[in-house]
């Protein structure tokens, strides 16, 4: 594929994880209204699968067409991809720093161990930064390209214990579809760290991620003053979703390069 509608492509996802939030938000403020505001709610929630059907659709079709590089003339993606990869890094870092501050209100062990997890797992964003996500036969590098892989395995695990009692799926499914995104993605990271290809993998969990991630993080916006579900723990969580919505698009276009 050529890189004129490359850029293009990554607003497919992005402009349609806007209106998937906008009609959460919709669906979620008219649920417990009166009878005309039901049938509002209902319509956005039927509008709202729609769309995230739409959207991993898409994801599907940009996986198969871009699974075998781009041909991009920038020679700045490697910079980018690292200053991303940095970052992300940084933002993992404070998360891990916000939930082991928690831990002055009540010890629990499984904080502790996702906070210790998290550290590590933004080391291990450093070390690929600093070694552009080149392929090598060091252990230790090998070994940070897959601890990524086990803190999204624990953070979906840790997000289902905290969300199984809402009985309302649909107020935290886009959250562990984000979640799986991202493990897919750093699951991709680490197959190409240790010579594996797996672009179209990369390209639909960024594309997927972006739009889930997008969800979550705008749908609060569309009910300020409305419904408040940003709580303390889903605070925290913003910072994991930033940090991969800045880094996926970096990261996926420098692997993609050809």
């Amino acid at each position: 594929m050529k890189s004129r509608f490359f850029p293009a492509l990554f607003a497919l996802p992005a402009t349609a994880g806007i209106c998937a939030a906008y009609l959460k938000a919709m669906h979620i403020s008219h649920s417990e209204a009166g009878a005309f505001e039901a049938i509002v709610g209902e319509a956005a929630s039927v509008g709202f699968s729609a769309v995230c059907i739409i959207a991993v659709l898409m994801a599907l079709v940009a996986a198969f067409i871009l699974k075998n590089g781009v041909a991009f003339r920038s020679g700045k993606t490697e910079a980018a991809a690292k200053a991303a990869l940095s970052v992300c890094a940084v933002l993992i870092l404070a998360y891990a720093g916000t939930l082991l501050i928690s831990l002055r209100n009540g010890f629990e062990a499984i904080t502790l161990i996702l906070g210790l997890l998290s550290i590590y797992c933004a080391v291990s964003f450093f070390v690929m930064a600093k070694h552009s996500l080149a392929v090598c036969d060091s252990v230790a590098y090998c070994v940070c390209s897959a601890v990524p892989v086990f803190w999204a395995c624990f953070l979906i695990v840790i997000s289902f214990r905290e969300k199984i009692s809402n009985p309302i799926i649909s107020e935290y499914v886009t959250l562990i579809f984000a979640y799986i995104s991202i493990l897919l993605f750093a699951y991709s990271l680490a197959a190409k760290i240790l010579g594996k290809k797996k672009t179209g993998v990369m390209v639909f969990a960024c594309f997927s991620g972006l739009f889930f991630i997008l969800v979550e993080l705008l749908t609060p916006l569309f009910l300020i003053g409305k419904v408040n579900l940003l709580s303390a723990y889903s605070a925290k969580e913003l910072l994991v979703q930033v940090a991969f919505l800045l880094m996926m698009p970096s990261v996926t276009i420098h692997i993609l390069k050809k």
